[in-house]
């Protein structure tokens, strides 16, 4: 599904000193269970690429199977949720649904938003969730002078979800 070896490291849960062995132990670890395979079954050619090529996988059969979703399942919802949090019809919201949870790195967005806001002050930032990340996102937020464009919203029902989609 990723690359995830590579990205434990970027994403900083291994520390660097380690980083080399842990890699060259993790990849032969993947090699020996690369051989117990039967059929691989990758989310995009790209990443299928990267693991025949690492693993040095040979004459297995591989499909692509892409990741995504139904988009049958995002049409629109009935809901006043715009109306609820005052969003002009014309404002342009955008939106976090899940947990919000570090890892997620969802502080980039709050980043991007700052520097897409002087030129667009219509663009809005919904988070819909709860997470060890909250906290410090609305102190970002605060700090980035984002209060008026970032709506954080807390734990929904799950039945609610597809109407806050529907509003984004």
């Amino acid at each position: 599904r990723s690359p995830w070896i590579e990205m434990s490291i970027e994403r900083g849960f291994i520390p660097k000193w380690i980083a080399c062995f842990y890699k060259k132990a993790l990849y032969f670890e993947e090699r020996l269970l690369c051989k117990t395979v039967n059929i691989f079954i990758f989310i995009t050619k790209g990443l299928g690429n990267y693991y025949i090529k690492k693993c040095n996988i040979k004459n297995i059969k591989s499909f692509i199977i892409p990741s995504g979703v139904d988009l049958k399942l995002f049409k629109k919802v009935k809901n006043n949720i715009r109306e609820q949090f005052n969003i002009k019809n014309n404002d342009v919201l955008l939106g976090c649904v899940g947990g919000i949870a570090k890892i997620r790195k969802l502080d980039e967005f709050l980043y991007i938003l700052k520097n897409l806001n002087p030129k667009n002050k219509k663009i809005k930032l919904m988070f819909v969730g709860e997470g060890d990340a909250l906290e410090e996102l609305k102190k970002i937020t605060k700090k980035l002078n984002l209060s008026n464009n970032v709506i954080f919203v807390g734990k929904v029902l799950h039945t609610e979800v597809p109407m806050y989609i529907s509003a984004f």
